[in-house]
């Protein structure tokens, strides 16, 4: 059950930070990762975990997930824009 929850988390984490990537504005996309930095810093301190690769690794990883799905985000809407332009310039030339 433990780790059911953990990944239904996981995933919500990642559909809101899809979501939040393709708003207008591009800061939206960057409230999760820049969270996730004082969140790892914050759960290595509190659970007295010694600073090494196998403690970074999971915060690292999230870190460049999140910064992916960011830029990912970012593309996608740069589409979704053009191809609007496009559908209003091929408007245009038919009338």
């Amino acid at each position: 059950m433990k780790y059911v929850l953990g990944i239904v988390i996981v995933i919500a984490l990642l559909a809101i930070q899809h979501l939040l990537s393709t708003r207008k504005n591009w800061l939206w996309g960057g409230i999760l990762p820049v969270l996730s930095i004082p969140f790892a810093i914050w759960v290595i301190i509190n659970r007295s975990l010694p600073v090494c690769f196998d403690t970074l690794f999971p915060f690292v990883g999230l870190l460049l997930v999140l910064l992916f799905i960011w830029s990912d985000g970012r593309e996608h809407l740069r589409k979704k824009q053009q191809k609007e332009l496009d559908k209003m310039k091929a408007k245009d030339i038919d009338e």
